[in-house]
């Protein structure tokens, strides 16, 4: 599967909005707006040797941060107000270029996607699959599944949901140190109905952010608990677990 972004691109991601991320991560929000303001000045210079078409995209990336440092940092009842400023600035962002459209719709994806986990904006399944579509197969790139797999989730979507393991599962090489082919391999078994407990419990001793943590509380737990699941060895480790974070300060992957 090919992504349109190149190579240039991501170097300049991960330099320059890696960084922001990585302190959403700490919920660090001042040091996450400082680097978003360097990254957008950097950019603004223009020595990167970028095209029109790759400056519109990395634009688009910037202000999908500034949504995500926002949604990070604002009360429960200033989410709906920052979803809509962020999808009108995203909306108005240019995006002529082949690369730049492919950022836009995988931006918008992404920011309705997270703002239907919230509750903010429900994001229905017709809705979705046209989203969805217009990246064509050899375009959904692993990167495209992790922006949806949440939503499949939730709305028990197993046919792409079983798709989007096979894609994570690729691109980690089934490696079960990479948290994204856990976290997706376990979505998919308690979809299919598959799951066991000892596999939630090899989840949940291998977490390491505490964001994923508490994904796991809101929205696996009581999915787990549906399906009777929960047993005595699972819920001591969730309690061993939910003691692990209260006690260590949150951490960025990167």
């Amino acid at each position: 599967m090919a992504s349109p972004l190149t190579d240039r691109i991501r170097a300049w991601g991960t330099e320059w909005i890696r960084p922001v991320y990585a302190a959403i991560y700490e919920r660090d929000h001042a040091t996450a707006r400082q680097a978003l303001g360097r990254a957008r000045e950097r950019l603004s210079e223009g020595d990167d040797g970028f095209s029109s078409d790759e400056a519109e995209a990395t634009a688009i990336m910037l202000a999908q941060a500034d949504y995500h440092i926002n949604r990070s940092d604002c009360a429960p009842a200033e989410l709906h107000g920052v979803l809509e400023q962020a999808l009108e600035d995203l909306r108005q962002a240019r995006h002529d270029g082949p690369i730049a459209a492919h950022v836009y719709h995988r931006s918008m994806l992404n920011l309705l996607v997270a703002a239907d986990r919230d509750g903010v904006r429900e994001l229905p399944p017709a809705e979705f699959d046209v989203l969805f579509n217009v990246f064509p197969p050899d375009e959904r790139t692993d990167f495209i599944w992790h922006t949806v797999v949440t939503w499949l989730f939730d709305h028990r979507r197993l046919d792409l949901l079983g798709e989007a393991y096979e894609a994570i599962l690729l691109a980690t090489q089934m490696d079960l140190k990479q948290f994204p082919f856990r976290r997706v391999k376990l979505m998919h078994q308690l979809v299919s109905g598959k799951a066991r407990d000892e596999e939630i419990i090899f989840y949940l001793e291998h977490l390491e952010l505490h964001n994923a943590f508490e994904e796991f509380e809101r929205f696996m737990l009581p999915f787990i608990e549906e399906q009777g699941l929960d047993t005595e060895q699972v819920r001591r480790m969730v309690a061993e677990t939910r003691e692990r974070f209260a006690n260590t300060a949150p951490r960025s992957p990167y």
